[in-house]
């Protein structure tokens, strides 16, 4: 999903679901970067492009889940 936002954002959302914290791996993070180098080079979009996870029980800290501007939690969408 994207979003693309008035301050010259995109926001480029991938959307994992997992019983416990998700993990980004290596296939994951190069398939991630992959992404935003094709909307980049598709479009000619000069915005900048960041990638955002929503997933339903947040994320595990690894070296590559320091490429992920955003975390989106359940918690997050649907808390009362």
């Amino acid at each position: 999903m994207l979003i693309v936002r008035k301050d010259q954002v995109i926001n480029l959302c991938e959307m994992k679901y997992s019983v416990s914290e998700y993990t980004i791996t290596e296939k994951v993070d190069r398939s991630i970067r992959k992404k935003i180098n094709d909307l980049v080079l598709m479009t000619g979009t000069k915005y900048a492009v960041y990638p955002t996870l929503i997933t339903t029980c947040g994320l595990v800290g690894n070296s590559y889940a320091e490429s992920i501007q955003s975390v989106i939690t359940l918690d997050d969408l649907f808390a009362m």
